[in-house]
């Protein structure tokens, strides 16, 4: 037996089990977390219906200012709209990557909020993950 097996951790128990325990659910979580958010990985256009015209809006909101074409027929009226979270996360985000990429990782990190929220309130109250935190993924769709 090797000194890294038979070493104790401070409750009692060998290192490699408390390891295992203590990285399994979160690993199970990451998981399930990827599984659900594969479709819109997979698909480029997303999975609802009307995303390519938000990501069209998207694009002609960034690109308004240097294009004479679309200044001529499209005008961008800010106001204060629940529904803006799309324009102000993926402005910042087209200056570096293409309007496809940029509203794949808006919709990963606003998908993955949910779980990663519930995870975090649950590690918060309860001091661990337990496995129905997996469950929140279902709310996703």
């Amino acid at each position: 037996m090797s000194d890294f097996e038979t070493f104790r951790g401070i409750a009692g128990r060998h290192v490699t089990a408390a390891l295992a325990s203590d990285w399994a659910r979160p690993l199970f979580l990451l998981a399930v977390v990827l599984v659900a958010l594969s479709p819109m990985l997979l698909y480029p256009l997303g999975i609802s219906g009307d995303y390519p015209n938000h990501l069209a809006r998207v694009y002609i909101e960034y690109r308004l200012a240097d294009s004479a074409a679309l200044q001529e027929h499209f005008t961008v009226e800010w106001g204060i709209y629940p529904d803006l979270a799309m324009d102000l996360f993926m402005r910042p985000l087209m200056a570096v990557m293409d309007p496809y990429t940029a509203g794949a990782a808006f919709n990963v990190v606003a998908v993955a909020m949910l779980p990663l929220g519930v995870a975090l309130l649950s590690w918060a109250t309860i001091g661990r993950l337990e496995p129905p935190v997996a469950a929140s993924v279902l709310l996703i769709y």
